[in-house]
């Protein structure tokens, strides 16, 4: 059974079980998550009430798209309860919570790779390795190297992450995703942003610092046991630990010792420790977060880094972790971002030009660097009591951001003129007539 919702307003939409549709659906709440670092696993879920006298049964796949058919959430039911009657609230997540019930075995890697130590996780919390994941070619020659002690199925895949560099993408895709961060940016444009964006910073942290593990078979039984006659790693495995430190330069003079250390993750080796140390360093000295409203149709999500507008001609860049959403019209999200940046920008001007006369004019403030790609609007205008639409000749305008004032020229050329009823058509994509009346159609 297949439930599906379409977003097609503050409340109401549409849900499809089995050919059936139900189109009276209120209060659906939304905010996916994820933990770029790897240092916890959060859960995506969604809730919402849908008004039927009819009953879902918990575990059966859930799936929300907008009015676009685009995907949101590809999720399971987690409990279904008749609220009042005629009124079931839905709550439903992904299968990453079944994990916190399943306990895994002490176990020791050897470049093992990262497919066959989820596989192993899947089996822990299901029985079976049934694919519910992808994991992002990036990581196909990617292995784990280290010992894991006994904990559960959502710890040991937070351990494996953390080694890795991977995060978990919950929502906006059909099967969870297992992807490396991305350093692309996007740019979420000054007039889809609602005034004005809360800035929290947070402790300095004047270093990180991490411990490192080199495994070994032991030669000896005293080669093994520690001095309290205890045993650390299973017999037969010795390691040698080393400690590795990356210090805040930009923490000012003064400031308390504050020493973020990671000193028992035991998949952490020569091979990743300094990928680790700058993935750290970049989410803790970075102690800046944003949190920021936008309009926000699917185009900015969980796990991308975007620059955004703190004023008409101020920008920040960081990374999103969370998006809380509420569905209207267009969909509006509260953004949180960390490891924000201040980013410098630069003025675009872009002026509309007919016969080299201007007839109008777009400015926008973007960070130097950015290759932009903006779409040419038609423009309309009314002189002497004659109305023309004039149309671009190019469809959009490209190129990138320097330093200072970039202007671009747009040439125009009059696609319809209008005086008295009378309509003059230049160029348009075609012309319809319908009772009496001329519409002309610009694509």
């Amino acid at each position: 059974m297949y439930l599906t919702y379409y977003f097609e307003g503050e409340e109401g939409g549409e849900i499809v079980i089995e050919s059936k549709d139900y189109h009276e659906i209120k209060n659906p709440t939304f905010a996916p998550e994820v933990d770029l670092y790897a240092l916890s696993l959060p859960v995506n879920e969604f809730t919402l009430d849908v008004i039927t006298e009819d009953d879902f049964e918990v575990y059966n796949p859930v799936e929300l798209y907008d009015d676009m058919n685009g995907l949101w959430a590809s999720f399971r039911i987690k409990s279904a309860d008749r609220i009042q009657p005629g009124v079931v609230r839905l709550t439903a997540d992904t299968w990453i919570s079944n994990l916190e019930n399943a306990t895994m075995e002490p176990v020791m890697y050897e470049e093992e790779p990262v497919s066959d130590v989820l596989d192993d996780i899947l089996v822990a919390a299901f029985g079976v390795a049934d694919g519910r994941y992808e994991l992002d070619n990036s990581f196909d020659e990617a292995t784990v190297t280290g010992f894991c002690p006994e904990q559960s199925a959502r710890d040991r895949l937070t351990w494996v992450l953390f080694a890795i560099g991977g995060m978990v993408q919950q929502s906006f895709v059909s099967k969870v995703q297992i992807v490396p961060i991305d350093d692309t940016v996007s740019v979420i444009p000054y007039n889809r942003t609602f005034y004005r964006p809360e800035i929290t910073s947070g402790e300095w942290v004047t270093a990180v610092r991490v411990t490192s593990f080199a495994f070994s078979e032991a030669t000896s039984q005293e080669e093994w046991e520690s001095d309290d006659s205890s045993y650390r790693f299973p017999m037969p495995w010795v390691c040698v630990e080393q400690a590795f430190v990356l210090s805040n330069n930009d923490a000012p003079e003064g400031v308390p010792e504050n020493v973020v250390d990671i000193s028992e993750l035991y998949l952490i080796n020569a091979d990743n420790v300094n990928d680790i140390l700058n993935r750290l360093a970049a989410y803790y000295f970075n102690r800046t977060e944003v949190s920021l409203d936008c309009v926000n149709n699917r185009q900015f999500l969980p796990g991308d880094k975007v620059t955004a507008s703190m004023a008409e001609d101020a920008l920040i860049t960081g990374y999103i972790t969370q998006a809380s959403f509420a569905f209207g019209v267009q969909a509006r999200s509260t953004l949180k971002l960390i490891g924000v940046e201040d980013t410098t920008g630069a003025t675009l001007i872009i002026n509309y030009l007919y016969n080299n006369g201007r007839i109008g004019q777009a400015k926008y403030f973007l960070p130097v660097g950015y290759t932009y790609a903006i779409q040419n609007p038609f423009i309309d205008r009314t002189y002497q009591g004659r109305r023309f639409v004039y149309a671009p000749l190019t469809e959009s305008v490209t190129g990138t951001m320097s330093s200072g004032t970039n202007t671009v020229d747009v040439n125009y050329g009059v696609a319809l003129e209008c005086y008295q009823d009378n309509l003059i058509v230049y160029s348009v994509d075609w012309v319809s007539l319908q009772s009496g009346t001329s519409i002309a159609v610009i694509d």
